[in-house]
């Protein structure tokens, strides 16, 4: 994978999501460990941190580079 990927992460009152290409699941070989709490909306995914938290391990640090608000 060549250059920065940004994920972004969007905090929430109950849940919280980590926001991602979703061509980095496939890419990263993960997209059968998303819960059914994600989402997916514009060829993005929204993994729910608490219930798809296995796949924060999954992501390399290198690719990690920024949070949302």
């Amino acid at each position: 994978m060549a250059g920065t990927l940004e994920l972004r992460m969007h905090p929430g009152m109950h849940h919280g999501w980590l926001e991602a290409p979703l061509s980095l699941l496939s890419e990263l070989g993960i997209e059968d460990l998303v819960s059914e709490h994600s989402r997916c909306k514009d060829g993005k995914v929204y993994l729910e941190v608490d219930c798809s938290s296995p796949l924060r391990t999954r992501i390399p640090n290198s690719l990690r580079t920024g949070h949302g608000d």
